[in-house]
């Protein structure tokens, strides 16, 4: 059985590299050495430092008298993402000890931290047939020489404790079969931080707790540096643990999320970032779907962050190539896919996975996948809104485009929609078929307490919503805009063509008249 060790190096801190890490791992008892291969996985932004650390490696080699089969020592490039915390440059050596040695074992090492003497062979002892990992406690060591013991027992190797913190999993002390890692893929190359407990997470969800062993002794030695340390960018630290609670809370409790939100707070001064979340459903939308996000994208001058969601169903064109290439530059857009066949059901599920997966979201919105935001500034001027009024529901009005030509008119919506009598002469003139009586359904914004659903209607499904919101409005705070133009809406959609040449299109709309006509 072979076995790989893999450092990640960055930052310049090759001094680290060679006179703890490396030098810890050369001078291990009790094994044979031959068996063991590492890769010193080169992160740093400044090319010269990967000769540098050749050069360095080599002699230290020659000093402790190692011949070329005892610890051979191979220093890669990091050839996937750059500069993330480690997370690409873990995943070289790790991918490439997999190719190697697709049975084996890696050890995972920090450049600044040390393996105590023993560290490897207590590993490899511990190893049995269906061993998937091997962990042991490490102390932490701070600038100050104090230090501190970090007690570690199997019954503490639960997703929701990692989930809530880290009960003392923390890459030094990760001694994993290589198949286990590649079959979670590996660490989480979009996080800036919190990759270790990700990792765990994974690995526990997968993986038996009678295939890990926890073993009582110290292995390890972490340094706790407050300077030069990968992860003391206190900006990207709220950036990672945003993403982490965006990808992980709605796999646990409220209580396990307040838990670990409170140690977040208390270590890292966390503050969740608010998020306001658009929602796209769409089918078949190649022509027009990157136009749509990319005017998502360009939203400049908000506080908070702008997520959105893309329920793609079941699209048979090149829609899901096209948002894949955009979803995999930018965390912020997420393509979900889905299998509805009805856009009602689409925006139901996109609403309540705003709800559920975003416990920061503090407006839904929406946009069709033919539409384009109207400026730049749109939704900073929305946010602005919900700042000074904080309404529940957000009307505001739309420029109209057919045939890819903006129309002069306006759909802009009226205060008096508020008023019985004129909202329903607007119903009444829709079942005649004026498209000036439309009411500019396109351009609401939700508080994510509000749970009114698109109901079940072949035709003016988003009409409805909004009827159904300004039936509740003694009891929801809903502002409407005159002014706000939140974005150019297409007629040419192809839901829209297909219900105009039906009854669909007049009976749903008739329908709605009588349905607010009893219920007003």
């Amino acid at each position: 059985m072979k076995f790989t060790i893999v450092i990640a190096t960055s930052q310049r801190r090759t001094d680290w590299l060679i006179n703890r890490s490396l030098t810890s791992v050369y001078r291990q008892i009790g094994i044979d050495k031959s068996e063991w291969n590492l890769f010193v996985v080169d992160d740093n932004e400044n090319e010269s430092e990967f000769f540098e650390i050749k050069k360095r490696i080599e002699l230290l080699r020659n000093n402790l008298h190692l011949n070329y089969t005892e610890f051979p020592t191979t220093v890669l490039k990091n050839t996937r993402t750059r500069y993330m915390s480690g997370t690409g440059a873990w995943n070289t050596g790790i991918f490439e000890a997999h190719r190697l040695f697709p049975n084996g074992f890696v050890s995972i090492l920090d450049d600044d931290d040390e393996y105590l003497p023993n560290y490897l062979t207590d590993c490899v002892t511990a190893i049995n047939e269906n061993a998937v990992a091997v962990f042991q406690r490490l102390i932490w060591q701070n600038d100050d020489t104090s230090t501190m013991n970090v007690d570690l027992t199997k019954d503490q190797l639960t997703a929701e404790n990692f989930f809530i913190g880290n009960p003392g999993v923390q890459g030094s002390n990760m001694f994993f079969k290589t198949q286990s890692l590649v079959d979670i893929g590996g660490f989480d190359e979009t996080l800036p931080n919190t990759t270790d407990r990700d990792l765990m997470i994974r690995f526990l969800w997968r993986n038996d707790l009678n295939n890990i062993t926890v073993l009582k002794n110290i292995g390890v030695i972490h340094y706790n540096h407050k300077k030069q340390k990968v992860n003391n960018d206190i900006q990207r630290k709220q950036q990672g643990l945003d993403l982490f609670y965006q990808k992980y809370k709605v796999h646990f409790s409220e209580k396990a999320y307040q838990k670990s939100l409170a140690r977040a707070k208390a270590f890292f001064n966390y503050n969740p970032k608010e998020q306001i979340v658009i929602c796209m459903p769409l089918k078949n939308a190649e022509k027009t779907a990157k136009n749509a996000v990319f005017s998502v994208l360009q939203q400049v001058n908000t506080k908070r962050e702008i997520v959105l969601l893309i329920g793609n169903d079941n699209s048979t064109d090149n829609s899901e190539t096209i948002l894949k290439e955009i979803t995999s530059q930018n965390h912020n857009v997420v393509l979900l896919n889905v299998n509805f066949g009805n856009a009602y059901l689409n925006r139901n599920y996109l609403n309540e996975y705003a709800r559920t997966n975003y416990p920061n979201c503090v407006l839904i919105g929406r946009l069709d996948a033919d539409d384009v935001i109207y400026n730049e500034n749109t939704i900073s001027e929305i946010e602005k809104l919900f700042d000074d009024n904080n309404f529940d529901v957000l009307i505001c009005g739309n420029k109209q485009v057919k045939e890819r030509v903006v129309l002069e008119w306006q759909n802009k919506p009226s205060k008096k929609l508020l008023q019985d009598d004129f909202l329903l002469s607007q119903l009444f003139e829709m079942t005649q078929g004026n498209p000036k009586a439309e009411l500019p359904s396109c351009n609401t914004f939700i508080k994510p307490t509000i749970k009114t659903e698109y109901p079940d209607k072949a035709s003016a499904e988003d009409h409805w919503f909004t009827v159904l919101l300004l039936l509740q409005k003694e009891k929801l705070n809903i502002l409407i805009d005159e002014n706000l133009l939140y974005c150019f809406y297409s007629l040419d959609g192809f839901a829209t063509h297909s219900n105009k040449k039906t009854n669909n299109y007049i009976k749903s709309r008739t329908k709605l008249y009588k349905f607010y006509q009893e219920n007003k």
